[in-house]
């Protein structure tokens, strides 16, 4: 395989050094597999424009991507690096979003493996794999290159409260009551059919699934507190130049003790417009790991308004349901419940389409 790699995407103010679209990925997700793990796993294969040509994991090998999550494409579930590589791989990329960001030390030598047999790495981990010896010497050695997508870009200073001022923009948080409940799926099936509908809409990636979705962004909670809200204003900024409906991924909860921070930095750098609500079928992570009751979701609601309400009017335009760990049947029992309890649209935008909340949003 040459050692050439063509269609690199430059560093730049709003984004990392990227691989393009048309570059052939190979998947790390090795036992892990699954909804809750290898949300960035997932989020490639619904929304990358990049051929998949395999998932490394042990756990489901001999099988395709599609009897395992239900997700439309026919990629096959491999065991080993090697594997990968025959398959033609030109890039493996991290398929996972690991409390901490630290890569599986099990992991190091399918990377060695891979760099060695001339395919580039792409992490979105809080360790950056450029700055490890054994991978760089492995990188260098064979002329391949490692893509750390959450370093932040450079010049990034405090918010100065610009995005009120974009006139004629909707500017859009997609939030939600928990971390990992879907809030990058929810903005980017909205993109989707937006554009669909002719509406110049751009989704916003604030971490590393996104950005390799999307092939720009900032990986929002590397960087400095001070200026994580510079950061979104950054973002919002760029997008507002060629879209009119401005989708932002949200980060955390407003609720959440470990990440309510980035949640709140999002608010005032972005200073929404509008909002839509991902919640989750099934808890996630306040109630199993911190203990803490969910209150309902008018309450939720209410505290995101309330916090912009000094600065601008947010109108909370529906609730994005994830309803992948329940039956279709008890999916549409929560939607009708929710509905009944916000008075806004619910639905599901994964499992019935992201329709009824653009109808929504352009309302």
């Amino acid at each position: 395989m040459s050692t050439a790699s063509p269609d690199i995407i430059p560093a730049s103010p709003i984004g990392p050094e990227m691989f393009g679209p048309a570059r052939r990925l190979a998947l790390l997700a090795d036992g892990r597999f699954n909804h809750l793990n290898a949300k960035t796993s997932f989020g490639v294969l619904r929304f990358a424009p990049n051929p998949v040509v395999a998932v490394i994991d042990g756990q489901h090998a001999g099988q395709t991507v599609h009897e395992v999550t239900g997700i439309d494409r026919d990629t096959p579930i491999v065991a080993t690096a090697e594997e990968a590589i025959a398959l033609g791989a030109e890039v493996l990329v991290i398929g996972i979003a690991p409390k901490g960001g630290i890569l599986p030390a099990a992991w190091r030598q399918m990377l060695v493996t891979c760099l060695q047999g001339g395919v580039d790495v792409a992490a979105g981990l809080h360790t950056f794999l450029g700055e490890d010896p054994d991978f760089r010497a492995a990188a260098d050695a064979n002329g391949r290159r490692i893509f750390d997508v959450r370093r932040p870009p450079a010049g990034i200073g405090v918010a100065g409260g610009k995005c009120r001022h974009l006139e004629g923009k909707r500017i859009v948080l997609c939030a939600g009551t928990d971390c990992c409940v879907g809030k990058k799926t929810t903005g980017l099936a909205l993109e989707a059919e937006l554009k669909r509908r002719g509406v110049r809409a751009k989704f916003v990636p604030t971490g590393q699934t996104g950005i390799f979705c999307c092939g720009w962004g900032i990986a929002i909670d590397r960087m400095i507190a001070d200026f994580t809200a510079g950061a979104m204003e950054r973002l919002v900024l760029a997008a507002a130049e060629e879209a009119d409906v401005i989708l932002v991924e949200g980060q955390g909860s407003l609720l959440h003790p470990g990440y309510s921070g980035v949640t709140l930095s999002f608010i005032h750098g972005t200073m929404p417009s509008h909002m839509v609500l991902t919640v989750p079928s099934t808890p996630v992570d306040i109630e199993d790991e911190y203990g803490l009751e969910m209150p309902p979701l008018t309450d939720i609601i209410e505290l995101h308004e309330h916090i912009m309400r000094h600065i601008r009017p947010l109108r909370t335009v529906g609730i994005a349901l994830n309803s992948y760990t329940v039956s279709e049947a008890e999916a549409r029992r929560q939607i009708d419940r929710f509905g009944r309890e916000t008075g806004l649209p619910v639905d599901d935008v994964i499992r019935f389409g992201a329709g009824a909340m653009a109808d929504a949003l352009m309302g």
